[in-house]
């Protein structure tokens, strides 16, 4: 599998998780347990924002208003930033343990093939051949990667009820419809940007 001390990049996990067509039944090894998969408990309760009152954030429906909005309440209120930072430093480090546990798995399977290849190299008997090893592999990658999912859709639902409670637009009044998710999605990646501006 190559080398497994490269450093956790969210852009290569998305990728692998993207590409999951997640089975009907999970596949099962014997030889192999997945690590566990920590799923998100319900937010913590932030403190309610004193700036939240200056407007109603219900009302806010353009991305215009939105930016507006977020500064008023920003300048207002610097608990909001504290808190959108540790929302974001909880994300990276879910993150991270997710993507240690699937190098963990990728290294236990790797460990396994040099065992069997030195096995064969010295007469001993092998158990598995690196065909076999790959399968399973793939088999528990694929477990895993489902709980990851599962745990995303998880944390995420946890955010946005954290939003919610932040009073951020577009995340207090569900809108349907494609600009409301897209400016939900502009709002996020507005997050983003905020709270890795600067140190938590």
């Amino acid at each position: 599998m190559g080398d497994h001390q490269h450093s956790y990049d969210p852009i290569l996990l998305s990728n692998i998780l993207a590409r999951l067509n997640p089975p009907n039944a999970s596949p099962q090894s014997h030889l192999s347990t997945p690590a566990p998969v920590h799923i998100l408990q319900p937010p913590r309760s932030p403190l309610w924002s004193s700036a939240a009152s200056l407007s109603n954030v219900a009302s806010v429906t353009t991305w215009s208003a939105a930016l507006q909005y977020m500064m008023t309440l920003l300048a207002a209120d610097p608990v909001v930033l504290v808190q959108l930072k540790r929302m974001r430093s909880d994300q990276d480090s879910h993150e991270q343990q997710w993507w240690n546990a699937r190098v963990a798995i990728e290294k236990q399977f790797d460990d396994r093939k040099k065992l069997e290849s030195l096995l064969s190299m010295v007469g001993g008997k092998t158990s598995d051949s690196v065909t076999t090893i790959d399968t399973e592999l793939e088999a528990a990658l694929t477990t895993y990667d489902t709980k990851v999912l599962r745990a995303i859709k998880g944390m995420r639902d946890a955010q946005r009820s954290e939003l919610e409670m932040l009073q951020i637009p577009f995340f207090v009044k569900a809108t349907a419809g494609p600009e409301h998710e897209e400016n939900r999605a502009r709002m996020m990646q507005f997050i983003d940007d905020l709270t890795t501006a600067t140190p938590v």
